[in-house]
């Protein structure tokens, strides 16, 4: 048997592969998934699990054997609503690489195209964080 599984996702980081696994896995053996309503969070960027999905799904009376969404952790109420003795998982990266990827990956500051508006010289700033 699997133990429910509470996946801590990390933006940019290779979670959203681990998260498709698990969904894949869980799939297979009919496990319950708590689900965000809009399909992509719980409750993210604000508190978990978010009004919305409180709302659809219930209070906690641990009634899932998987939290693989995008949430803000807060580990009494992920225990709350996992069935008991879940299993946390996160990944973690290189926390440079990390930033760079998030950076090009939301399209850098915004109305800032680079980070030559700090008076870093475009192509540098690699070095720079370091």
């Amino acid at each position: 048997p699997i133990p429910p599984v509470a996946f801590i996702k990390m933006q940019k980081a290779g979670s959203s592969t681990i998260n498709n696994i698990l969904h894949r896995m869980g799939e297979r053996r009919n496990m319950s998934f708590f689900l965000p309503v809009n399909n992509v969070q719980l409750g993210y960027p604000g508190a978990f699990p978010g009004d919305e999905n409180v709302r659809a799904s219930g209070k906690p009376n641990h009634q899932f054997d998987m939290i693989i969404q995008h949430s803000i952790f807060n580990a009494p109420l992920y225990q709350a609503y996992m069935k008991p003795s879940p299993y946390f998982l996160t990944m973690l990266r290189e926390p440079i690489s990390q930033q760079i990827s998030a950076f090009n990956f939301f399209g850098g500051l915004g109305h800032l195209n680079d980070f030559g508006d700090f008076g870093i010289k475009p192509g540098s700033w690699e070095s720079y964080l370091q």
